[in-house]
């Protein structure tokens, strides 16, 4: 018997990846798992609905967010139903499911942690669900994953359909270990170059927009700066912390603790240059042990004394809590907010990371960004604004309450655009509690409402009525896509709204630039938020994409601050469309920012460099294509070499590299002895010889290899890459890869 009727169909052609997977359905489901990824807009959503209708059987559907829930069944309905209404058959209450039923992780979890589950599991258990879809699956941790967990324990071995754009490869190994439990392992992973060239996904490039502390922020940041440098140079001084340390164990007897000191090298190495640095003699009996050369030792830093921190305030057994060198110690250390969940952090703190994360410069660089992309593209300008906060406290109370603007959210954002008479663009907001659209646009939206069945109601805003505020009064779930239709006609230009509401699943093709202007800095969030931009827009066969990442970067500290740490590190799992090479690489230096921005004035070089390179977008769609090609062709560019910088921890290596040599000596010496007897010095000529090359011979295999191993592991960076190597070479012959190495690079 049929569950669906065999008439429904997809009414689009299927894209080239789409086609191919359902062609290897068969073998994709042998185990009862398909694991999709794929980037935002690349069309999943259609893609599991085909393998629900092929598969057959009552299909449960598991969503983030009730925005994604109803967009499934709208894809439904609209592409594969052809109808204007929704089917009884398909249901969103759990506890009064159907043979489609599409609901929320955070339903699933509420209804299983309930009362009255004998009830739910009788009707849920009379459907006999044998499917199920986990959409955008990396939300699948702790508390959800434990629900849909319980869901698939209790179906009979059901096919577990998983989808997302960004697997949760910086979790944990237990997470993932959980996650792929779960989801199975990866089936397919679709690249964003892939989608591009068959015209699925648009070009697009990021940008990064650089701005420096405010005064006051810049004086917190050299407040807390003064404060460390006062307490390392007591530190160094500390005679009592001193003799504690020349006292440690591993410092008196290094040759007893070989095993626990070499299996935590980088806090033995602090101890060494800690003692060291504070003129200490016993640092050097500790660097003979490990086979370290003192004119290799890295610089004492402040990275250095945190690891040391660490270490004897919270890890070391061998010192008390209450020790009394100590105790003093952790307090000037929490009284100077240096340590954060009992981790130390020297070189920043957490009150510095969210002042440059948070700081208000970045609303300039937003009204910067505006302003620039506003006099680019005009009326056909579609841009949207993602941040975390709404402070709905920044909106004035009356015509005369400008308040000042001191924190980055949706509605200082807001006001900010509006103040400026360098943006004249139609704004919007759209939040969970607020929305303002200009008033021009409250005809449209009225007219939307009343053919969807939403109420809404408005109110002039005090401080400007050119735009109302407006109130839902029922079906609020309907209002995101009526809020995106009206952007999309650019009714609304500008749309400000928080990340928890439009960075993941929202579906609006019309975007044409993006500010990213949120906090988070996770591959995850960040990859969705790229997503709402690049998706294609029917009948716009031209568009490309900018996104804007916003940075605040403090000059004097190592690396431009904990906010540009965050952003190098968010681009490291970013593909993109190298600045100026046509080239696909990740990582930050494919934009070729300055190295260092030491002031202001640089920054705002910088920032017109970028300004110049987003000028010229019909370029954009070529070079994407080119580079793909390139790629295609397995083409070796000329690669960049970046700065590169010396990775401190741990320098014990050597010891590995000088005990093969000592080997490899004992080992001809030996030989040359046995062979030459106990009296080498009346051999003959012909004798010697023959020790010295069975000598050689014999003690050749350890010399080799530590040779070999200098050769290769001469840095950190070096055995990082020999490792890779070894697995791309493994990948490559179990068919996993396609390329040989020859014809790519690591």
């Amino acid at each position: 018997m049929n569950v669906f009727n065999e008439n429904i169909t997809f009414c689009h052609p299927w894209r080239s990846y789409q086609a191919r997977i359902l062609a290897d359905l068969d073998d994709h489901l042998k185990n009862r798992h398909l694991h999709l990824v794929a980037p935002p807009g690349s069309g999943k959503t259609v893609l599991g609905l085909e393998v629900m209708l092929r598969l057959d059987e009552p299909t449960l559907i598991i969503a983030p967010t009730l925005a994604i829930r109803n967009q499934w069944i709208e894809r439904f309905v609209e592409s594969f139903l052809q109808e204007s209404q929704q089917p009884d058959w398909i249901s969103t209450d759990l506890r009064n499911p159907a043979a489609m039923t599409v609901t929320t992780y955070q339903s699933l979890h509420s209804v299983l942690k309930g009362e009255h589950l004998e009830t739910f599991f009788a009707a849920f258990d009379a459907v006999n669900f044998k499917t199920i879809i986990l959409d955008e699956a990396h939300h699948l941790r702790t508390s959800w994953w434990q629900s849909a967990m319980t869901i698939r324990d209790r179906l009979s071995e059901p096919n577990i359909v998983a989808l997302t754009a960004t697997p949760p490869y910086d979790a944990g190994q237990r997470e993932w270990n959980n996650y792929i439990q779960l989801c199975g392992p990866i089936d397919e992973e679709i690249y964003v170059p892939e989608l591009i060239r068959e015209g699925d996904l648009c070009p697009h490039q990021d940008y990064v927009y650089a701005s420096i502390p405010s005064p006051e922020e810049a004086g917190i940041i050299a407040q807390f700066h003064r404060s460390v440098d006062t307490f390392v140079e007591r530190l160094l001084s500390n005679q009592e912390f001193l003799e504690m340390l020349e006292g440690h164990p591993w410092i008196r007897t290094p040759e007893e603790y070989m095993d626990e000191l070499l299996g935590n090298p980088a806090y033995y190495s602090s101890l060494l240059l800690f003692l060291r640095n504070a003129g200490s003699e016993s640092w050097k009996d500790g660097l003979e042990i490990i086979g370290a050369d003192e004119k290799n030792i890295p610089e004492f830093s402040l990275g250095w004394l945190e690891e040391l921190l660490n270490g004897v305030l919270y890890k070391d057994p061998f010192y008390e809590v209450d020790h009394p060198v100590l105790r003093p110690m952790r307090l000037e250390l929490s009284r100077m907010n240096a340590i954060e969940r009992r981790t130390v952090t020297l070189r920043s703190s957490h009150e510095i990371q969210q002042t440059l994360v948070k700081s208000v410069t970045k609303l300039n660089s937003i009204e910067e960004i505006v302003s620039f992309e506003t006099e680019q593209q005009g009326t056909s300008l579609r841009q949207v604004i993602l941040t975390d906060y709404i402070h709905k406290e920044a909106l004035p109370t009356s015509a005369d309450d400008e308040k000042p603007l001191v924190r980055l959210g949706v509605a200082p954002i807001f006001e900010r655009l509006r103040r400026s008479p360098r943006t004249d663009s139609r704004l919007g907001v759209l939040t969970g509690s607020l929305i303002i659209i200009p008033a021009t646009a409250w005809a449209t939206l009225t007219e939307l409402a009343m053919n969807s069945g939403v109420e809404l109601s408005s109110v002039p805003l005090v401080q400007d009525d050119g735009y109302v505020s407006v109130e839902v009064g029922s079906n609020r779930q309907q209002v995101t896509s009526l809020m995106t239709e009206v952007f999309s006609r650019g009714e609304i230009q500008v749309l400000i709204g928080t990340a928890a509401l439009l960075g993941e699943g929202w579906d609006a093709p019309a975007i044409n630039s993006l500010i990213i202007a949120s906090t988070v800095g996770s591959y995850m969030l960040s990859n969705q938020m790229r997503g709402r931009a690049i998706r294609t827009q029917a009948g716009n066969p031209n568009k490309t994409a900018a996104i804007w990442h916003l940075v605040c970067i403090q000059p004097v500290m190592e690396g431009g601050g904990p906010d540009q740490i965050a952003l190098e590190r968010r681009f490291q799992s970013l593909i993109g469309l190298d600045a100026e090479l046509p080239r696909i690489s990740s990582g930050i230096d494919r934009l070729h920012l300055a190295r260092s921005l030491e002031s202001g004035s640089i920054a705002e070089q910088q920032n017109q460099k970028t300004f110049k390179r987003a000028v010229d977008r019909t370029s954009l769609q070529k070079r994407w294509q080119q580079a793909i090609g390139n790629a295609e062709r397995g083409e070796r560019k000329e690669e960049l070499v970046a700065e590169r910088k010396r990775i401190p921890k741990p320098f014990v290596y050597a010891a590995t590299v000088k005990s093969l040599v000592i080997v490899g000596v004992a080992v001809f010496f030996e030989a040359a002895r046995e062979i030459m007897g106990p009296v080498p010095f009346n051999i003959s000529k012909e004798r010697l010889m023959i020790a010295l090359l069975v000598g050689i011979v014999l003690a050749s295999p350890y010399l080799w290899k530590s040779g070999k191993a200098m050769i290769r592991h001469r840095s950190l960076e070096r055995s990082m890459i020999q490792a890779a190597t070894a697995v791309y070479e493994t990948l490559f012959h179990a068919g996993l890869l396609s390329i040989p190495l020859k014809e790519n690079r690591i």
